[in-house]
């Protein structure tokens, strides 16, 4: 018997489940083409891109002539990217080359990796035409492929010819059997040729690695010459010197500071750069830093947005945008303060630089801005040092939104004492407190100069208003002049308090005559668009119109694009520097007499997202003093301009056009958009001329949140609007939408309301004519829609103008911007449920420059956001005013163009055309008593009698 063993057997192993290899399946010619069919079919249902992607997983060509077939079909059908590895395995390699090399076919990318021996056994000729072949691709996958020596040299030469039809950017030639000679010859190819900027080849054992960093070393030179190419290129074909050049998303990294100096050397127009959201650590903006301060031409920099890299929020970040700022300074004449410095994450680092250039310039500044640049004290007290030991003429300083506290307010009251020029003065959001406060209240008791202080938002108490306003009636008795208003809101000072300190304000603005403003408008240099810029518009919109959208139409493309078109030629400064998240709405006129492009007009443009805080505009409302002009009182508080929301803005241009169309027939019986009634008692909007209200995103208020609908029109063919778009059915209503709501925000309100709007719990009629109650801009065009777009006044003189369509970019949904502006109108009992329907429609059209981009939340390129636009047909450049103060920019020159006293003075004007005997059957208004803004109002007793029915039940 056989002796045991001490030690265990080993288990059996388990038995393992064998799976076969999946064969591939074999493709014909035929089958080839079908696959490449469906493949393309698929994509272009899936995206809106004409090209796609095609990997042939799983399939084997059977032939040459399949190859050849799959080559041209995916030629025809915009294939982008073709990879054929593992498909190639049963072909010869001597019938693949041959293939490529005489087939006409072109892809951007190709791949052939993982195909062994590719090259065994094929004449150097052969793979010369290969190589000559291949290169017409712009990415090349030969990983894996077994390429030798003599291969790689054909590629070499293939990549150093002149070939017209050579594309070639990248090779990838990892794990072959590359050697020196190869490696040698590929190192020349990428010195020779700008256009490589990759050329992978690791793993290469025989190749030394000197020639593998060679090529690495030429092939990062040729990417940075290349992203310089691109980015001039697209920026050139702009036609914008004024836009930052983008570098944006372009993978750059720390070693990447020659691409932008390559830049500034070969186009000395740029002088704003954009790289945001590249691989730039702090060490890398140091650098660059460091670079930019000893390259020439570099001083030319006014501004470098580094938002989105790892850097960014560092010293270096903050010392490179500071370097730009200092150049701003230095080169240019700092006359507004709205776009000076503002918004560029200076931080404390950078301030002091921006010192530095105020300290070295021979000629005073008068107006700058450093707001919203996240300032400390120390930065602040850096400033307020330079522009007082240089800077005499300084008219106005705005240094809102930063942190300097209440030691650096205690250094602005010292050059608020010390300055006999300083107007305005804008230090709200700063976190002053009452320490602060004090040291500004200070200053006041022995400045005579300043006329607006802004305070708001700084955690003042009731402590640093009584200081305030003890100064304020200390400048009383020893007779110096009064602030003309004071800016307190956000504060934790009481009502009553706050009343005190404004009864010490002479709460007067200068109401300049009317037509003056008017005039000026008028002979500024017009700016209207080409047209090669209207044919441009025409082509933008065909190309949205190709998809035919749901909740749109042909008509509302061009609406769009016609809107755009005038936007950057009459607002070119605006556009070309802004971010891409202005607001812009227009009002368009179309005359269906005419052929297109000319059956168009835009009347008018707005810009704009501000409107008067409420607790300002009860302030200067309370303490408005009245004026005369043209014989008829009038006040400040029809000086300013309360809301300036885009829509509101092209609204208050088309009553403009309005009053000038009306003004022309009592003349001269003649107007292009007006006609008389069949009673010539009134005008009317002429038969043939519909007006249509584009919107670059949904209204604020109802429009603008709440749950989406279900509701998706069709898309409507023709040149006009469907009828059926204009009839009121059964509204769609949910619930959860929100009513009226008045511009605005309410920190101790818990509930719910649209972004910036709070809502009115008590209906839309509770804000009516109430000061600082400003609705929201779907409540008003609900009323333009309800009651016509003309307004009181102007239904004096023509009968209801009513919209034919709204049109909407950004954040629409078709059954809530129907309910919000019109249909809601129809849930009310009122007598108005009858008024026709706008068609409510979308556009894909962008309005925005190509490089800009809200995601960075800076506004470093772009005009300050407080600035709002206004145009209208018959003036020539457009005309600005600050949308937080509703009054001119920095609070001096002429009242703006979008205030009701330019209205008035235009009703005026009307009014004495008739008077003067005009040959139009038009007549006066009958007023009881004085003649005033409100009076006038009241007199169209039609017009609001329905306003009242209408609100009274929203």
């Amino acid at each position: 018997r056989p002796r045991m063993s001490n030690t265990t057997a080993p288990a059996p192993a388990p038995a393992r489940h064998r799976h076969k290899k999946r064969k591939n399946t074999s493709l014909d010619v035929d089958a080839v083409r079908a696959l490449v069919e469906r493949r393309v079919r698929e994509s272009q249902a899936s995206s809106s891109t004409t090209s796609c992607s095609m990997a042939l997983k799983g399939f084997e060509l059977a032939t040459k002539d399949a190859l050849c077939a799959l080559l041209c079909a995916a030629t025809s059908g915009a294939v982008r990217s073709l990879n054929i590895s593992g498909a190639l395995d049963e072909l010869e390699a001597s019938d693949i080359i041959s293939a490529f090399a005489t087939t006409a076919w072109e892809v951007d990318e190709l791949s052939l990796a993982s195909r062994r021996e590719l090259f065994a056994r094929v004449d150097e000729d052969d793979v010369l035409g290969f190589m000559r072949a291949l290169v017409r691709a712009r990415r090349i996958n030969m990983s894996k492929c077994n390429v030798t020596c003599a291969a790689a040299a054909a590629l070499a030469r293939a990549l150093m010819e002149e070939n017209p039809l050579r594309r070639c950017e990248s090779v990838n030639l990892r794990d072959n059997d590359v050697g020196d000679r190869g490696g040698r010859e590929l190192r020349r190819a990428c010195d020779a040729n700008g256009d490589i900027v990759e050329c992978i080849v690791t793993n290469n054992s025989v190749m030394a690695s000197e020639d593998v960093e060679r090529i690495r070393e030429a092939c990062h030179k040729n990417r940075r010459a290349s992203l310089a190419r691109v980015a001039l290129r697209r920026r050139a074909a702009s036609g914008n010197l004024l836009e930052a050049l983008s570098l944006r998303k372009m993978d750059l990294s720390d070693l990447d500071t020659p691409v932008i100096l390559a830049c500034i050397d070969q186009d000395c127009s740029v002088t704003r750069i954009d790289v945001r959201d590249n691989a730039f650590t702090e060490m890398g903006l140091r650098a660059l830093l460091d670079a930019l301060r000893i390259h020439e031409g570099a001083e030319r920099v006014v501004s470098i947005n580094v938002s989105g890299n790892p850097g960014f929020g560092t010293a270096a970040a903050r010392e490179l945008v500071g370097y730009a700022a200092a150049n701003y300074v230095r080169a240019n004449p700092c006359t507004e303060a709205l776009k000076s410095v503002s918004d560029r994450n200076l931080g404390d680092d950078g301030a002091v630089l921006v010192a530095a250039a105020l300290a070295e310039r021979s000629t005073s500044v008068m107006a700058f801005g450093v707001h919203h640049n996240d300032i400390g004290p120390a930065g602040c007290i850096a400033i307020v040092n330079a522009l007082m030991a240089k800077h005499n003429a300084l008219r106005e300083l705005a240094m809102y939104s930063n942190r300097m506290g209440a030691e650096g307010a205690k250094s602005v009251a010292s050059l608020v004492a010390s300055s006999d020029s300083l107007n305005v003065l804008d230090i709200g959001g700063n976190a002053i407190g009452d320490a602060g406060c004090d040291a500004i209240a200070r200053a006041l008791r022995d400045s005579s100069a300043l006329h607006e202080l802004h305070l708001d938002h700084n955690g003042i108490t009731a402590f640093g208003g009584q200081a305030l306003l003890a100064a304020l009636e200390d400048r009383r008795r020893r007779g110096v002049p009064p602030l003309r208003s004071i800016w307190l809101h956000g504060n934790n000072v009481d009502d009553v308090l706050t009343g005190r300190i404004m009864r010490m304000t002479s709460g007067a603005i200068a109401v300049m005559d009317g037509d003056v403003t008017l005039q000026r408008a008028m002979e500024s240099l017009p700016s209207p668009p080409s047209s090669e810029d209207i044919a441009r518009a025409e082509r933008d919109a065909d190309q949205v119109n190709v998809t035919q959208p749901a909740d749109s139409c042909s008509l509302a493309n061009r609406i769009a694009a016609r809107v755009g078109a005038e936007y950057r030629a009459r607002c070119s400064t605006h556009y070309k520097s802004t971010r891409g998240t202005a607001v812009v709405a227009g009002i368009v006129a179309r005359d269906a007499t005419l052929p297109a492009p000319h059956d168009l007009v835009v009347l008018s443009l707005g810009v704009g997202t501000k409107f008067i805080p409420p607790g300002v505009a009860t302030a200067i409302a309370l303490q408005s003093q009245s004026d005369v002009m043209d014989g008829v009182a009038i006040n400040a508080w029809d000086a300013h301009v309360h809301d300036s929301h885009a829509e509101v803005l092209a609204r208050r241009g088309l009553l403009r056009t309005l009053y000038r169309e009306i003004d022309s027939y009592a003349r001269n019986c003649s107007s292009t958009l007006l006609e008389p009634r069949s009673d010539n008692a009134r005008l009317m909007l002429k038969l043939s001329v519909t007006l249509h209200l584009y919107v670059s995103t949904a209204p604020c208020g109802a429009a603008s949140a709440g749950p989406k609908g279900c509701g998706v029109q069709e898309w409507m063919n023709g040149a006009g609007i469907a009828a059926a778009q204009h009839c009121h059915s059964s509204p769609v209503f949910d619930p959860r939408w929100f009513g009226a709501c008045q511009k605005g925000t309410n920190d101790d309100d818990n509930r719910e309301a649209p972004p910036g709007c709070v809502v009115l719990t008590k209906g839309a009629s509770s804000a009516l004519s109430v000061p600082g109650r400003a609705l929201s801009c779907s409540d008003k065009i609900l009323r333009w829609n309800a009651l016509g777009i003309q307004g009181a006044l102007l239904s004096h003189f023509v009968d209801p103008v009513r919209l034919t369509s709204v049109v909407i970019g950004r954040k629409y949904d078709y059954d809530r911007c129907r309910f919000a502006t019109c249909c809601r109108a129809l849930t009310t009992q009122n007598a108005h449920s009858a008024f026709t329907h706008p068609a409510m429609l979308r556009s894909g059209v962008k309005l925005e420059c190509n490089a800009a981009d809200a995601a960075s939340g800076l506004r470093q390129l772009a005009g300050d956001g407080d600035e709002s636009i206004s145009w209208a047909l018959g003036e020539g450049g457009a005309s600005s005013h600050d949308g937080r103060t509703g009054t001119a920019i920095g609070g001096v020159g002429t009242t703006s163009l979008c205030s009701r006293v330019v209205l008035w003075h235009q009703f005026l004007g009307v009014v004495d055309a008739i008077r003067a005997g005009s040959p139009a059957a038009l007549s006066v208004p009958e007023v009881d008593g004085a003649w005033t803004y409100p009076s006038l109002k009241r007199a169209s007793k039609g017009y609001m009698r329905a306003r009242d029915a209408l609100f009274s039940s929203l």
